[in-house]
This record gives structure tokens, sequence and C-alpha cells, in this order.
């Protein structure tokens, strides 16, 4: 198993692409010019990174089907993806985690979208300014965001996870609709006709929604 590292400048990338299947992929802010990856390989579990018309895209190799006690042990130790970002970078972030493990984004600002594809577990968000933020947790995977803000939309949806969010802008600023068709939800019925769009929706999860005060 080894340590891996890869750095590419800003200048290079419009936008990044992350697919996972094993790892635990984490999003951070940094100071700097580049784009830092970091990861663990080991026998059975690689990372692939390249750049194509400005686009970058980190992927995990194709896995095989059978690994072996020993090939399970070694998939599923140092499995996490991290990805540092600095503040010159202004484009679009996907990610589509078809595993079961985080995904999690830390003091990340951006002028383009986060559009993130879960499975299951938790997507947490921390500290997050888009034009648009979208996240769609299928299966049980939940959603614990804090602290977020856009230019334009907030989208978060989840089949039997829960939903807590706190808007760092007050309700005003939002146009509210919140939805939970087996569980609870804190979010007022009083309809606001913000310039931007809030849409929370849920199965069977619980939905809890703050602003923050004028």
């Amino acid at each position: 198993m080894s340590s891996k590292s890869k750095n590419i400048p800003i200048s290079s990338c419009q936008s990044i692409y992350v697919e996972s299947k094993i790892f635990q992929i984490q999003l951070t802010g940094c100071q700097g010019n580049d784009i830092c990856v970091r990861w663990y390989n080991t026998g059975v579990r690689k990372v692939h990174i390249s750049e194509n018309a400005g686009r970058l895209e980190i992927k995990e190799s194709d896995l095989v089907s059978i690994y072996g006690v020993l090939g399970l042990i070694e998939l599923t130790r140092d499995k996490e993806l991290i990805i540092e970002i600095p503040p010159a970078f202004t484009g679009d972030i996907t990610i589509n985690a078809a595993g079961g493990e985080h995904v999690k984004i830390d003091r990340v600002q951006t002028s383009g979208i986060i559009d993130i594809q879960t499975r299951t577990r938790t997507t947490i968000l921390n500290a997050i300014k888009a034009m648009s933020i979208r996240v769609e947790a299928k299966h049980t995977g939940s959603i614990n965001a804090n602290n977020i803000q856009c230019d334009r939309e907030i989208t978060l949806n989840t089949v039997a996870g829960a939903i807590i969010c706190g808007i760092s802008e007050p309700v005003q600023n939002y146009s509210v609709g919140c939805y939970s068709k087996r569980g609870r939800c804190n979010v007022p019925t009083v309809s606001y006709d913000g310039g931007k769009t809030l849409r929370i929706n849920s199965v069977s999860g619980n939905i809890s929604v703050q602003f923050a005060k004028d």
C-alpha cells in the first residue's frame, strides 16, 4: 500500500468529476494555486486521474468481482480520497459515489454547480457556497448540511435518510418548498418569494431546516 498525491494547476481545470465505489470522498478548501489529490493505492484498488478539455476526472480503476479475505481487507484500509481545492477554482464539481462511504465537502466556494449523487451513508456539507447545490441521496443516505448558501438554488433529496440543513441566509431570500411523505418536517408553511430556491424532499426521512436571522 502506498500514499499518492498529484497536483493539478488551477489554470488547466474548469470542472471536476469524481467517481468512486470504495473511497470516502473528502473535498476541502485550501490555500495555494493547485488542486491537490491525495489517496492510497493498494494491490486491488487504484485511482486514475485524467484531464480532458479542462475537465479533471478522478476515478477508481475497475474492481474485480472476487477479492478473497485479504483482498477485502486491502480494499477497505485507508480508503479516504482527499481533494484540496483553492479559492481560485470557479467551476462545477460533480461527485458520483456509487458505494457506501461518506462524502464530505468543507469550506469550498465556487461560482459553479456542486452536484452530488450518493447511494448510502451520509453527505456532509460545511461552509459551502456555490451557484447551485444539489444532493441526491438514494437508498438510506442522509444529508447533513451546515452554513451553506447559493446564488440560485439548493436541492436536497433523500429516500430514507434524514436531512438536516442550516442556511446562512434569512428565509426571505428563498422560495421554499420542503416535504417528507412519511417523516417529520419543521419548515414553516409560510411561503416567501425570494430570488433563490430551496427544495428539500424525502420519502421517509425527517427534515429539519434553520435559516439565519435577519
